[in-house]
């Protein structure tokens, strides 16, 4: 059966970014329809530590001084440089206003905590970082309704942690936006997937969605807001799109597999920059690839490809270690999986509890190491080694 909605603004997504647009919008006045197409609220935001690299806004304004000038500088620096100036532009001048903006609603708050920009060599580097968090939320602040809205954390073998009666990180971003969104009287459906735009000459109208009891058409009277994440999970625009991803190697949220932004490019919608993603080396393990920030960066262990040759300098930030994988694959230098090698001190030391669980669950065997002056043969390394490979959330 086919039912029939109306309202200002379709949301379509339900992630950290949708939530936010939804809010905007009803926050001035408008009826607004967030449509999400999995069971629960949050996309990758839900596994995220949810740092907010959202420069000269005023809560990190009260930690430290920073000028537009350094930020500049910064960005500048650690990009390609080529294009999208007026974007850049753009984000600046918005990012400070629009955590004003949330700040209004007494649901959402932010807090500063020292975590160092990621490029200490580069112009502008902030030693005491520029990145927000959200504050943590305790379970009963919002009520379990709520709460099982929410994406659920990741196992601990996969990145995931035990935050006990509290919502931390992107989790606890996404209660302060769900509570924000419900009081100012967003409107949502869940297991509810964009079918299909409706569009007349210039303009969208409205859209086609699925339903638990049914499709739904939705008539718009002001636009649609897409905002449904990317497509991790759709391997074959991946290898389109040059992301040398196997399939199961993975780590975005289920709902990614790539429909709304089909949708959009066939309705002429514009879009670039696909062949980008957060990259990072995963190591594997028996329930899906696992997120480990720090662990490729401790003393007595290196990262080696299949012929036992460092191909990275494994203390580089994770975006960079994850860009290493991807070129070596792109350009056949590199044959996954890599390997991820530790010595034993550092092993029992350096590693911690959840991570030593990590060691015992992957896959144990011996890599083909090559007794170079850079790589130490296994014969004089005591050693536990598992293979690390990338993902990228797109």
């Amino acid at each position: 059966m086919t039912s029939s909605l109306e309202c200002d603004v379709l949301v379509v997504g339900g992630g950290a970014g949708a939530l936010t647009g939804a809010l905007t919008a009803a926050t001035l006045g408008l009826d607004v329809i967030l449509a999400e197409k999995t069971e629960y609220l949050g996309g990758t935001a839900a596994y995220a530590g949810a740092g907010l690299w959202l420069p000269l806004n005023s809560v990190s304004a009260a930690a430290f001084a920073d000028t537009r000038e350094k930020v500049d500088a910064y960005i500048a620096a650690t990009t390609d440089g080529t294009g999208f100036a007026d974007l850049r532009e753009a984000y600046l001048d918005a990012a400070p206003e629009m955590v004003d903006f949330l700040l209004q609603d007494p649901s959402v708050e932010f807090h500063w905590r020292a975590f160092p920009d990621y490029y200490p060599d580069a112009p502008g580097y902030m030693p005491s970082g520029r990145a927000i968090f959200p504050k943590p939320l305790p379970d009963w602040a919002i009520g379990n309704d709520l709460v099982r809205l929410i994406r659920p954390e990741l196992p601990l073998i996969r990145g995931g942690h035990d935050t006990g009666n509290k919502l931390r990180g992107g989790r606890a971003l996404l209660g302060r936006l769900i509570q924000a969104c419900v009081r100012a009287g967003v409107r949502i459906e869940l297991e509810a997937p964009l079918r299909e735009l409706d569009t007349r000459p210039g303009e969208v109208v409205g859209a086609c969605l699925g339903g638990r009891d049914g499709d739904m058409n939705v008539r718009v009277r002001t636009g649609v807001l897409l905002a449904a994440g990317g497509f991790d999970h759709d391997i074959d625009m991946r290898k389109r799109e040059g992301h040398p991803v196997e399939a199961g190697w993975q780590m975005g949220a289920p709902g990614s597999t790539g429909e709304v932004l089909a949708e959009a490019r066939r309705i002429g919608a514009d879009a670039d920059l696909l062949h980008e993603a957060w990259w990072t080396p995963a190591f594997d393990t028996p329930l899906g690839p696992s997120f480990r920030v720090h662990q490729r960066g401790h003393p007595g262990s290196i990262v080696v490809d299949q012929d036992g040759r460092r191909f990275c300098n494994e203390s580089l930030p994770y975006d960079r270690i994850g860009r290493a994988f991807r070129t070596g694959v792109l350009n056949g230098t590199l044959t996954l999986p890599a390997w991820f090698i530790v010595d034993q001190p550092t092993s029992t030391a350096t590693v911690s509890t959840v991570n030593r669980r990590v060691l015992r669950c992957l896959r144990s065997g011996s890599p083909v190491v090559s007794p170079t002056a850079e790589t130490p043969s296994t014969s004089s390394l005591p050693h536990s080694a598992f293979p690390p490979r990338i993902w990228g959330r797109r």
